[in-house]
């Protein structure tokens, strides 16, 4: 590795390690445990996989999981690309 490729790699090391920081201290401020906003995304992650536990077809459960496994991971990709390149962001984490 040259100097000017060890230089660059340090600066990004950085500016991630920088942005880790930062971002923690907005969720610590505006997203936090006692924020409204907060318990709502839990809500929405926690019924309705409540919900498809009491409901679902106990047959097609592996199929089910499968779909729904393979449709999480294209959005994330999907999502992460978008907040990569500045397409969108959100207000809470």
């Amino acid at each position: 590795m040259t100097k000017e490729q060890y230089d660059a790699l340090e600066q990004l090391r950085h500016i991630k390690k920088s942005f880790s920081i930062e971002s923690f201290d907005y969720w610590i401020n505006f997203s936090n445990a006692s924020t409204w906003q907060f318990w709502v995304n839990i809500a929405l992650l926690v019924f309705p996989l409540i919900t498809l536990y009491i409901c679902i077809d106990k047959s097609k459960a592996f199929h089910i999981g499968f779909f729904g496994f393979n449709i999480h991971i294209w959005f994330t990709y999907i999502d992460q690309f978008g907040v990569l390149h500045g397409l969108w962001q959100y207000h809470t984490k």
